[in-house]
């Protein structure tokens, strides 16, 4: 792989320079990269800080090669962590997160910018953990873990990962 980075933060931007990665300051709005640049196009925990999730998808289709993969992750807001925090749920984080997501809008926002949804899974992140104070003993670390497991495996874990491809107009026809 040939990996670069976009970033919003020029002291992100300057930390990863000095790691030897190639990472380029701003957004993808800026129009950073030119068009089909990208086989793969990876954004964690990045869609739910953007003021146009769908303006920023459509530049993710633009700047994908045809059959390319997008791989988007963000916090499940029908998660059972969310479920059972209520308000306390870390992943409404106000003002960061200015969009929620369900995998419902999440596949219906990559599908109307151009993408299509492919494969959804579930990632639990630890979320429940915060949320949860049954101490800091390997036991209960074991059974935060667990718990998180059963969360994905119910379709209902901390987050929402979509793999979605851009068409490929030309292999459609054949």
């Amino acid at each position: 792989w040939t990996a670069s980075g976009l970033e919003t933060s020029q002291t992100a931007v300057d930390n990863a320079a000095g790691l030897g990665l190639d990472v380029t300051c701003g957004s993808l709005e800026d129009k950073c990269y030119e068009d089909s640049k990208f086989d793969v196009v990876r954004m964690w925990s990045v869609l739910e800080h953007v003021s146009d999730p769908h303006t920023t998808l459509t530049e993710v289709v633009r700047i994908l090669k045809p059959g390319g993969w997008a791989i988007l992750q963000v916090p499940n807001a029908n998660s059972i962590a969310r479920q059972l925090a209520k308000e306390r749920w870390s992943g409404w984080d106000i003002p960061a997160h200015l969009t929620h997501f369900t995998p419902e809008t999440l596949r219906w926002t990559a599908a109307k910018a151009g993408l299509e949804p492919v494969e959804l899974n579930y990632s639990s992140v630890g979320t429940l953990a915060n949320w949860v104070t049954w101490g800091p003993s390997a036991i209960c670390r074991i059974l935060v873990f667990l718990v998180d497991q059963l969360c994905d495996l119910l379709r209902a874990g901390d987050c929402i990962v979509l793999f979605a491809r851009r068409p490929d107009l030309r292999r459609s026809s054949d």
